[in-house]
């Protein structure tokens, strides 16, 4: 269910790293909760004719169920021009058989990026505000006044997110004074006003990277300044099932698995946020705590634009919804004299018998994911959701928490991170879980995307920020 969190959260951590200035070469250890050494990385700053190349190579193994092991790898170049420009950024991932690429060519204030794969390659060109950065900040930390300034603010362009993102450093609070000079940093991405994730850093005098902590549900991840030879020992493969699973704080009875259930939460630190609200999920804030009610029949009244209906039907990077595959199984279905709910039910049905093999160690698009018959409830969640287009319905992806009630690689009674798929059906957001096979009371949303990379990392991140204060089962009185 959880599997490609890892990768995408060892991406993030890179993409956290401020390049040098000079000529250069750094190494990373990628460290698992437990201190494992789970992956490497190294960072070469080279010179050009007319400007440098960043290059970023990474390497981690996982295994999966079954106790699969599998080695991850990205490389990432960015190119500058003698004026310090980005020019250019490409990734190239490879996880097992399947790889891809992506680029993006800066052209003034439009980033053209291309997301290439066996299945041919995808564009889109994405606005640059101005003053967007491509170096997470690097430029600016050299002359970083944390007294003048006490908080960084810009906007970061990342190719992996496929935009812009904004972006906050501010120094960690009872941290502000370090004999050896360093800083200890609170970095914070955010979609507008909404927080999307946090990790802690620590800058040296120079102002480069020493480490990174990224925080995930049940776990977390370090990236740590390095020699070379540390960087190279053995790689050790972490269990990701097991690493992103929590114990419930208690145990969940089958009547209120399908009832209505209320959950209460603290935010660590004082990070509030707040989370989508759907057809079936409520939320209020209470006395600085975030309580969700969620049940088939516990969400607010919506509305969906003609833009947003038309958005949530259109083709993207992660949803190929007019490819031919979908466009024949959609055109089955569109003309069904059934009900949008039932058509639902039967994609879902239609797509968990053609998804046979279980893949824990990329975040694929619905495409790749159909094709390959692989992948895990993110990918099954795009399937679902792309299917669901192109039949005509309109359709996002959620990714948050579920209870697993069932002994699950040997552990039960846990939350754990999930996805699934929801439509716009009678005027408002229902949900279908291919995975697990239906909505039940213990699927709590935190983002809502188009089975982009970023939605579900960020769902992970803010997870993470969340501490269980209450959980109730809520009944109604019957009548008298």
């Amino acid at each position: 269910m959880a599997g490609n969190f890892v990768r995408i959260f060892a991406a993030l951590l890179l993409s956290s790293a401020q390049s040098a200035h000079a000529a250069d070469t750094a190494w990373f250890r990628m460290l698992a909760e437990n201190g494992r050494q789970m992956g490497s990385v190294r960072q070469d700053v080279e010179p050009l004719a007319a400007g440098r190349r960043i290059t970023e190579i990474s390497v981690m193994r996982i295994s999966e169920a079954g106790n699969t092991v599998k080695t991850i790898t990205e490389r990432k170049v960015r190119i500058e021009d003698a004026q310090g420009r980005t020019r250019s950024i490409e990734t190239q991932s490879t996880a097992g058989r399947i790889s891809t690429r992506s680029t993006a060519l800066i052209e003034g204030d439009i980033a053209a990026i291309a997301r290439h794969s066996r299945h041919g390659t995808r564009t889109q060109k994405v606005p640059l505000p101005p003053g967007v950065r491509f170096d997470n900040g690097a430029g600016l930390l050299s002359g970083w006044n944390t007294a003048q300034t006490p908080r960084l603010d810009f906007l970061n362009f990342s190719l992996s997110n496929e935009g812009v993102e904004r972006v906050t450093l501010e120094l960690r609070p009872g941290f502000e004074a370090d004999p050896e000079g360093r800083l200890f940093v609170i970095r914070k991405s955010w979609d507008g006003e909404r927080l999307r994730g946090v990790s802690a850093q620590i800058l040296n005098k120079n102002r480069s990277l020493l480490r990174s902590t990224q925080s995930v549900l049940g776990t977390s991840i370090t990236v740590e300044r390095s020699d070379d030879k540390a960087s190279q020992t053995p790689l050790r493969p972490v269990s990701i099932i097991r690493a992103v699973m929590v114990k419930s704080p208690f145990r969940i009875t089958p009547e209120a698995l399908n009832g209505h259930v209320r959950y209460s939460f603290t935010p660590k630190d004082g990070l509030a946020f707040l989370v989508p609200q759907t057809g079936e999920q409520r939320m209020t804030m209470q006395d600085g705590k975030l309580v969700i009610d969620v049940c088939a029949t516990c969400g607010v009244a919506q509305s969906l634009s003609e833009a947003e209906q038309a958005d949530a039907l259109a083709p993207t990077h992660w949803l190929e919804s007019d490819a031919r595959l979908f466009r024949q199984i959609g055109a089955e279905m569109r003309y069904e004299k059934i009900s949008d709910e039932a058509k639902m039910k039967r994609l879902a049905v239609r797509a968990r018998q053609h998804m046979r093999k279980m893949d824990f160690s990329g975040h694929y698009t619905a495409l790749e994911a159909f094709t390959s018959r692989s992948g895990d409830c993110t990918e099954e969640a795009s399937v679902l959701a792309a299917l669901g287009r192109a039949a005509g319905i309109p359709t996002r992806t959620a990714h948050g928490l579920v209870y697993s009630r069932e002994a699950y690689h040997g552990i039960s009674h846990v939350f754990m991170p999930h996805s699934w798929t929801l439509a716009w059906i009678d005027g408002r957001w229902t949900s279908f879980d291919m995975s697990i096979g239906a909505f039940d009371a213990t699927h709590i949303v935190l983002t809502i995307g188009d089975g982009d990379a970023r939605s579900v990392s960020s769902a992970g991140q803010l997870a993470a920020l969340l501490e269980w204060t209450g959980m109730t089962q809520v009944k109604s009185r019957k009548a008298e």
